[in-house]
């Protein structure tokens, strides 16, 4: 879920722009924005569907993943 949310965030220039400066705040008003501002008042599946626009799905974070190790173990 995490995967799928960091990805749909950084679709966003200023927050790309943000990270590859150290700056987490526009990351963190996306967060405010789109998850924290909720609390409980969706599921889980449906809060993920209104933050990322599509349910559940494992791609985002496989393809972390095999960026991060690929990258590390030379694969």
């Amino acid at each position: 879920m995490a995967g799928q949310l960091f990805e749909t965030a950084s679709k966003d220039a200023a927050i790309a722009d943000g990270l590859a400066t150290g700056n987490y705040e526009p990351l963190r008003a996306y967060m405010v924005e789109n998850v924290h501002q909720h609390g409980r008042r969706f599921t889980r599946d449906e809060l993920l569907v209104k933050a990322t626009g599509r349910k559940l799905d494992p791609e985002p974070y496989i393809a972390y993943l095999t960026g991060k190790y690929s990258e590390l173990y030379s694969l």
